[in-house]
């Protein structure tokens, strides 16, 4: 006949801990919460992050009455990926006019500017108008705007980078160790 043994374990709230092991508790959750635990509200974090901070650097209107998690987005632009691994990947494609990104520095002479993104970069296309009268662009000022949007997507992209590191952080494991209550053993392994 099989025989049944229970045993008690005594598990600890992070305070309890003694510091060491506190130390260790929180270096595991931190690990998991970059690795195992790493999951696609992470990543629709990033992305969140990334787009609004690239329509505060476009001057999109309307951004303002948003927060991150809720905002809607930029019209005519999407977010297509991103790679914090690999070099500095941030993905947009679309048209950028002076409705949706004002605080570019448009000139009479400029349209639109098309984003075209590809495997690991993104085109930047600066279109001109065809109206002779208009089209006095020169390609310092064709330069500046391509470079405009360039560094508004750079930007976007190390926002991103800070809220992944945020996110394997210690300080974000002792939150999530309270929120979710988490118990360890006396030595801070995860219970």
């Amino acid at each position: 006949m099989p025989e049944t043994i229970t045993t008690s374990v005594t598990v600890y709230t992070l305070d309890e801990l003694e510091p060491a092991a506190q130390e260790r508790a929180v270096e595991t959750v931190r690990e998991k919460l970059g690795g195992d635990w790493w999951d696609s509200h992470n990543i629709e974090a990033v992305g969140e992050v990334m787009v609004y901070t690239f329509a505060e650097k476009i001057g999109t209107p309307g951004r303002e009455e948003w927060g991150v998690a809720d905002f809607p987005g930029i019209d005519g632009i999407k977010l297509d990926g991103w790679d914090l691994d690999r070099g500095q990947t941030i993905l947009f494609s679309g048209t950028l006019t002076r409705e949706n990104a004002p605080a570019l520095p448009w000139l009479d002479g400029i349209v639109s500017v098309e984003l075209n993104a590809r495997r690991d970069y993104v085109d930047v296309d600066v279109i001109e108008s065809d109206d002779p009268e208009v089209r006095n662009t020169t390609r310092e000022e064709s330069r500046a705007m391509r470079e405009a949007v360039e560094t508004a997507m750079h930007a976007a992209w190390i926002a991103g980078e800070a809220e992944a590191e945020y996110i394997t952080s210690a300080e974000n494991a002792r939150e999530d160790i309270e929120a979710n209550e988490r118990r360890f053993l006396a030595d801070g392994t995860l219970y």
